[in-house]
């Protein structure tokens, strides 16, 4: 806040303290006063007419069309209302004068009163800039017209006015600052409900003591495990959860009447409470003072995590134990199906779900390595594993069959294409072109969103596939990536 013009140095906090004294203050002050000296005007009016003095007529005119012109113009415009109230202020001041002379001599401390007031409610809704200046105008103008109609000089009640001028300029300095502080003092109270569930890391509860209303009032919470949404919810807390034979609310109301008897200060300790017999839980209760005894109640989520997290490993360990037996009976089932059938297709299918399993595991541990490597020989062991399939292979040219790529990729690959490859069909892998290596096959297209492990495959080797039918065929091809797109892992 800048010290003599008390201007914030944030603009957003300006502009935020702006609008609230314009629709606080301000526009309220300019719409009531705009209404009340429009009906002065009007009855000054309606007695001219009757009395057949038209000479300020034109004048109340213009100033009743500019009263109602300037509503409007605030209501669209905002941020004229200070300019508008100054242009009150001033047009206050000339009705004063104009209706001196209708007033008895009477009436007249009491009706100069009504005016002075009227103006000082305007000085005090401006800012402080705009208040000083109509001060020092508006009193300097009733100065200048009391030495003009004064025949005997007064000094002493000129030598008090300018006293008075510069009062009320200090005055209205040193309300306008603390009006600002104020707003800086409510803005700080916002922040800090923000910020809390930043710095406060744990489960919370923050509320205070409306002495007004002799309760607990809630002012904000953060992941809670049961509802704290209002103040009900709150006292109904308070007051289910015990430590020491007392509820919660006894407790806060006990600490509320020794702080008041300067018998306790601010403090924060951990406690135990309870609810029944069964339920237990660590908290830190903190208490200070501020506008209004405050309390934060921080929730201990230690043991509880502690009992999730044994939860989850028990059932991940059962899960576990779930796949293994599914596995060994599996295993189990198709060896007493071959041993009875001597049918040794189905230890040829487990031995290939194995290597599979093999592939994903190393795939998904990011075992995976670049390297130079010859292609034939696991074409030749897939050969084996599908020898049920009767599928051969070609690779072009027959000289090369040597790539540099991260093998066990590879491998997963060239598996999901033997799966899907129709029997007694062929696939090519074409090497000619290091720039463009392809796979071709005839059969399904390998499905790259049926588990993680090829879809991490598919992402890192290939760069697209293509579906092309010749006859009653289906031939895929699969465009290789030049150099592979490694994934990374954080």
């Amino acid at each position: 806040m800048n010290k003599y013009s008390l201007i914030f140095l944030d603009k957003e906090s300006e502009r935020k303290y702006q609008e609230q004294k314009m629709n606080q203050l301000r526009k309220p002050v300019y719409v009531w006063s705009a209404i009340g000296l429009f009906f002065i005007s009007l009855v000054k009016m309606i007695t001219e007419i009757l009395n057949n003095e038209l000479n300020q007529l034109s004048i109340l005119v213009i100033t009743q069309i500019y009263l109602i012109l300037s509503i409007f113009i605030v209501k669209w415009k905002p941020s004229s209302v200070q300019w508008c109230l100054m242009i009150l202020n001033y047009l206050l001041l000339a009705y004063q004068y104009m209706l001196t002379s209708t007033v008895s001599q009477e009436a007249i401390p009491l009706f100069a009163n009504n005016f002075v007031a009227c103006n000082f409610v305007i000085i005090l809704a401006v800012d402080m800039c705009q208040g000083i200046f109509l001060v020092t105008t508006t009193m300097l103008i009733r100065l200048i017209l009391a030495i003009c109609e004064t025949k005997t000089p007064q000094y002493n009640v000129y030598f008090a006015t300018i006293i008075l001028i510069c009062f009320l300029g200090f005055y209205i300095h040193k309300l306008n600052y603390e009006s600002r502080s104020f707003f800086l003092l409510s803005l700080k109270d916002n922040l800090m409900e923000q910020i809390l569930p930043i710095i406060v890391n744990k489960s919370y509860i923050l509320f205070q003591f409306e002495s007004s209303q002799l309760r607990f009032s809630l002012i904000s919470s953060r992941q809670l495990e049961f509802n704290c949404e209002n103040s009900e919810s709150l006292k109904q807390f308070l007051r289910e959860w015990h430590y020491k034979q007392q509820n919660l609310e006894q407790i806060c109301f006990q600490d509320i009447v020794r702080k008041q008897s300067s018998e306790i200060k601010s403090y924060s300790k951990q406690i135990e409470i309870r609810k029944g017999s069964k339920q237990k839980q660590n908290i830190t209760i903190c208490f200070f003072s501020y506008q209004q005894p405050t309390f934060l109640i921080k929730f201990d989520n230690n043991s509880q995590v502690q009992d999730k997290l044994k939860k989850y490993l028990f059932n991940a360990i059962e899960k576990e134990r779930l796949v293994q037996f599914k596995i060994f009976k599996c295993v189990v089932n198709n060896l007493s199906i071959s041993l009875k059938s001597n049918n040794l297709n189905q230890l040829h299918l487990l031995r290939i779900y194995c290597f599979k399993q093999i592939l994903n595991y190393k795939i998904l541990n990011h075992q995976f390595k670049q390297q130079d490597f010859e292609i034939e020989p696991i074409l030749l062991k897939l050969k084996e594993f599908f020898q049920f399939k009767s599928i051969s292979y070609q690779i072009i040219p027959s000289s090369e069959g040597k790539v540099q790529m991260v093998r066990t990729y590879f491998v997963r690959l060239i598996y999901d294409i033997f799966s899907e490859c129709k029997k007694g069909s062929s696939i090519v892998i074409n090497l000619e072109h290091p720039s463009e290596p392809y796979i071709r096959y005839y059969g399904k297209e390998i499905n790259e969103f049926a588990d993680t492990a090829i879809q991490i495959a598919v992402r890192t080797l290939v760069k697209r596939k293509q579906k092309l039918k010749i006859g009653n065929k289906t031939t895929i091809l699969i465009l290789l990536n030049e150099e592979p797109n490694y994934p990374f892992y954080s």
